[in-house]
């Protein structure tokens, strides 16, 4: 089905962390900071990057870098506010759920994570108030 997106083994949790089939937590909002958006529009490509906080609190992560790559995007949209934030975390996350694919206006919130949502778009809120919704077929987790 052309409509399902698949999440190779993981899943989003508590709004604000990636959790692996094999136990390990990512806590994206806290212990790692956005590092860089690829989009490859010639391969329907979309590639999330995150590095490990250089912060105390994180150093009890076991990789330094995650991706996040969205294979075969069907839908992709930025949305920014007229007038960002400026503060020392714009980038940090802030949040990453799942919303119906109807709902468009929305773009500071989502729905709760703890259960998968396959028809729906994922969507990832950043402290700077800057949004990103995507759908794809598969999503697809790299972790250094």
């Amino acid at each position: 089905n052309k409509y399902i997106m698949e999440l190779i083994e993981f899943q989003l949790q508590d709004q604000i962390a990636l959790l692996t089939t094999g136990g390990d937590y990512f806590d994206l909002h806290s212990n790692f900071d956005f590092t860089n958006l690829e989009y490859d529009i010639i391969n329907k490509s979309v590639i999330f990057s995150w590095k490990k906080s250089i912060g105390s609190w994180a150093k009890e992560e076991k990789v330094s870098n995650i991706h996040m790559k969205f294979q075969e995007v069907s839908f992709f949209s930025i949305h920014q506010k007229h007038l960002l934030k400026n503060t020392n975390n714009d980038l940090n996350l802030s949040f990453i759920g799942y919303l119906h694919p109807e709902d468009s206006e929305i773009t500071n919130g989502c729905l709760s994570t703890n259960c998968e949502h396959k028809n729906f778009h994922i969507i990832l809120g950043f402290e700077s108030g800057m949004s990103i919704r995507i759908f794809a077929k598969e999503v697809i987790l790299f972790c250094e």
